[in-house]
């Protein structure tokens, strides 16, 4: 994912998380260990870096200065239609106009959360199955 300084961040299928600045050293991220599944990574305006997971729900990772940045996990609760409808996620697209980020689910349909509340919705599809972004130029939902 492109980071706002030009510079991208880096995520393995592993989990292993790196930041590779427009100018500077590249920074591996210590990931938290609750932290598995990777499967796709977006990048806000402001900095922070959003990871979605195949059963371990949403991620943020806050960069601070000093390289101590911290994690936030995002997970579904019962009957709370503010958090995530499900644990396993696929894609990921911020907004054209970077206030939000939509999530594609597995048998949840959309969230979307709001980049400056840090709140979320549902937007339940109706439909079996994934969930996603396939064609973000387009604007194609599937």
């Amino acid at each position: 994912a492109q980071a706002p300084d030009s510079g991208l961040w880096l995520l393995s299928e592993s989990g292993a998380v790196q930041q590779v600045p427009a100018t500077g050293p590249v920074r591996a991220l210590a990931r938290p260990p609750g932290l598995t599944a990777p499967l796709s990574l977006a990048a806000s305006r402001d900095g922070a870096l959003y990871i979605a997971t195949g059963g371990a729900g949403l991620w943020r990772y806050e960069p601070a200065p000093g390289g101590r940045g911290a994690w936030r996990q995002f997970l579904p609760a019962l009957n709370d239609t503010a958090s995530l409808s499900t644990a396993r996620l696929r894609r990921l697209l911020l907004s054209r106009d970077g206030t939000a980020l939509w999530v594609g689910t597995v048998n949840g349909g959309l969230c979307r959360l709001d980049l400056a509340t840090q709140t979320l919705r549902r937007f339940p599809s109706g439909l079996p199955g994934e969930t996603s972004v396939p064609n973000p130029a387009a604007g194609a939902w599937a």
